[in-house]
């Protein structure tokens, strides 16, 4: 039978840890991706609009 050494024991878990963290993160970072993409899609026109806008004014201001 193999002896375990409690300290690579810990230092396992830790690196699991670590790599469970690291995976919610790009999981968290992709979701708000997919949402914000959707969001700039089905609102693009409108967007686009404002911005125009936008410029139109600033363009007209006295100098």
């Amino acid at each position: 039978m193999k002896a375990v050494n409690p300290v690579n024991t810990v230092k396992s878990k830790k690196a699991k840890q670590r790599g469970q963290g690291m995976t919610e993160y790009v999981i968290l970072v992709a979701l708000i991706a997919i949402v914000a993409i959707g969001g700039f899609t089905s609102m693009g026109g409108k967007i686009t609009e404002k911005a125009t806008g936008l410029s139109e004014t600033v363009g007209n201001l006295p100098q």
